[in-house]
């Protein structure tokens, strides 16, 4: 009686996709090189055994599916095989499982946001397995008037930031990652915002619209100088990006003035 079997085993494909159909084959012999000619080899795969009758030849080959959620990368193959007198050997192959994008998540703060905010974007690309991948994800930004803001490819599990334009659309906005055929789309909020920014140019209070809606307020102003403080109020319709030209020299007269206006202060203005 020969207590031990050597086993040689082997697979038709050094790599395959999930979902793929491989056949495993091999020979089972004595340590005497003799042919095992009953038995069995159980093959063991993926977290699953599959059971092949050796032949007369004490060959043996099965044709299996791969698991749709193995896990990527080599993957070992073991052997068993069993004659018809209990003696026992085991042997090895391996196969290279190649991912499958199989699902994008963005992860995006939460709550809403205004122009000139900033919002951190996470995309993350997972296999076929649940795992990460390294791959990159293309992330678009659409706005609530369904342009598309940014389009750019990020690399997966990698946080970027984006800067919300100064006349950025309020409303409902989208973000949406893609990869392959697999891909993914989150809403967020961006509010409205009334803002002016000020600038003096020759004696001329140039306002400008950097909000997101209609500036309706009015402008109050205040020049010193000369002995003299005027307040000025200027009604305003300003739709967004636009400008506004307010000459103060019509205002006071030609001296060097102190302007206060927002937030702004312009010290030693020449009118």
């Amino acid at each position: 009686m020969v207590n031990e079997i050597s086993v040689f085993a082997e697979v038709d494909k050094k790599s395959a996709l999930p979902g793929e159909t491989i056949t495993v084959f091999g020979e089972a012999s004595t340590i005497l090189q003799e042919e095992v000619e009953e038995g069995a080899a159980t093959i063991s795969f993926g977290g699953r055994q599959y059971i092949a009758n050796l032949k007369n030849n004490g060959q043996f080959d099965y044709r299996l599916k791969i698991p749709e959620d193995i896990t990527s990368g080599v993957q070992q193959i073991k052997i068993i095989v069993d004659d018809e007198f209990g003696n026992r050997g085991e042997g090895e192959t391996s196969i290279d499982i190649i991912p499958i994008p199989s699902r994008v998540e963005l992860i995006i703060p939460d709550g809403g946001f205004r122009p000139r905010e900033t919002i951190a974007i996470k995309p993350q690309l997972f296999d076929q397995a649940g795992t990460l991948m390294e791959e990159s994800v293309t992330v678009t930004i659409i706005d609530s008037d369904k342009n598309i803001i940014l389009e750019e490819a990020v690399a997966s599990n990698t946080e970027f930031s984006f800067v919300f334009p100064e006349n950025s659309v309020p409303g409902v906005w989208r973000v949406i990652g893609k990869n392959s055929k697999v891909e993914a789309e989150n809403e967020f909020f961006v509010g409205e915002l009334a803002a002016l920014d000020f600038r003096i140019e020759e004696g001329v209070l140039i306002v400008s619209n950097i909000g997101n809606v209609e500036y309706i307020e009015p402008i109050e102003i205040k020049i010193i100088g000369n002995g003299i403080e005027t307040a000025v109020t200027k009604k305003t319709s300003l739709d967004v990006g636009m400008e506004l030209s307010i000459n103060l020299g019509r205002e006071d007269e030609t001296g060097t003035y102190d302007i206060t206006v927002g937030d702004k202060v312009f010290e030693n203005v020449k009118i």
